[in-house]
């Protein structure tokens, strides 16, 4: 059986035939539930390629920022937002 439950401020999500995930408080749990679905989707889609990323656009230009998850990016292309950059 798959789930998700909370236990106090701790997180888990299981599913079946796999390692109980916990994470100590939500942001942790949405970056464990990223991570699994993205690993899950590679199993099923072998011919597609699957990259952390964002893009932001400024002018005529786009620039991609690639980390792993949790790397940041999100909290840059916010800041970037507020100056003048489009995402």
């Amino acid at each position: 059986m798959a789930g998700a439950s909370r236990d106090g401020a701790t997180f888990f999500i299981k599913r079946e035939g796999r390692e109980l995930l916990a994470a100590p408080e939500g942001g942790m749990c949405l970056a464990l539930f990223d991570a699994d679905v993205a690993i899950e989707l590679q199993k099923l889609r072998r011919d597609l390629y699957f990259v952390h990323a964002a893009v932001l656009a400024v002018g005529d230009s786009a620039f991609m920022l690639v980390a792993q998850s949790g790397g940041g990016k999100s909290t840059v292309c916010w800041a970037l937002s507020h100056h003048g950059f489009r995402s």
